[in-house]
């Protein structure tokens, strides 16, 4: 796959905005996305797809990122503790990838897509998700606030390497409901996040591998076309009914997964 063909390209760039939409729209899913469309659209091996889906989704959220500096809802002290554990984490979950079979990873990413998704749907309201917290990590973010930030960081950074996800649908909701965060200042500061953690994962995998480059940078492109028309699209549609659709699509492919992937694992079962 030296040279992209015209309907790979196509097919590159749709993949690319549709990671982009999904993650401009929601702050959380992008990464969902990414894996079976880099699996199954474009037909890369999982491993290479897991490092591409990496590096997307991070620069996905650092393209994202610049309405929300600017609107000053994103927490920077708070990024900044959870990202380092965030990144070990995240190199470790790419060691361990390698040590397991694309079907099993692929079941059990379904089942991950199934349980965010619902939470989604569950917590679409974004006036439900704020004011849960017990801490005010996002203002004055006192010393208790350090213990549980790299904590939840060490998580998502598992997650993150393992499955080659951002991690915001973790990430969003640990900082609206356990740390009191503002939703939009939830999502302003995983999209930071996310950019810090995949570094980690990206490393991990890189190890036992190269990327196409020009696949790489058309997904880039698409991604950034994605994220435009996702900022344009938001000022329109509800958050609300933006969570419904993307867990309801979320869950469609899920299904498919687990259909196309468990009579592979049982087949493996002596």
């Amino acid at each position: 796959m030296s040279i992209l063909g015209d309907e790979q390209t196509g097919l590159a760039l749709l993949s690319g905005a549709i990671v982009g939409l999904s993650l401009g729209l929601t702050g959380a899913g992008g990464s969902l996305l990414a894996i079976p469309l880099l699996f199954y659209v474009l037909n890369l091996d999982l491993h290479e797809a897991t490092a591409i889906s990496l590096i997307l989704v991070g620069l996905s959220a650092a393209l994202s990122l610049v309405g929300y500096f600017l609107t000053g809802d994103v927490k920077v002290r708070t990024a900044l503790v959870f990202s380092p554990t965030g990144a070990v984490g995240a190199w470790f979950g790419a060691q361990g990838q390698q040590l397991v079979r694309s079907e099993v990873i692929l079941v059990l990413f379904s089942l991950l897509m199934m349980v965010m998704a619902i939470h989604m749907w569950r917590h679409s309201r974004s006036e439900s998700a704020e004011g849960r917290g017990t801490l005010d990590c996002a203002d004055t973010f006192p010393p208790s606030c350090f213990l549980k930030v790299g904590s939840i960081g060490l998580i998502v950074g598992l997650l993150s390497g393992f499955f080659g996800v951002g991690g915001g649908f973790v990430i969003v909701p640990a900082l609206s409901l356990i740390l009191a965060f503002p939703m939009r200042a939830s999502v302003g500061t995983s999209l930071l996040i996310i950019a810090f953690t995949s570094i980690g994962g990206i490393a991990g995998h890189l190890q036992f591998g190269g990327i196409h480059g020009g696949l790489l940078a058309t997904l880039v492109l698409g991604s950034a076309m994605g994220i435009g028309l996702g900022a344009t699209v938001g000022r329109w549609i509800s958050a609300e009914i933006t969570a419904k659709v993307f867990a309801a699509l979320t869950i469609g492919i899920a299904v498919i997964l687990m259909f196309d992937n468990v009579p592979k694992v049982f087949a493996m079962l002596p």
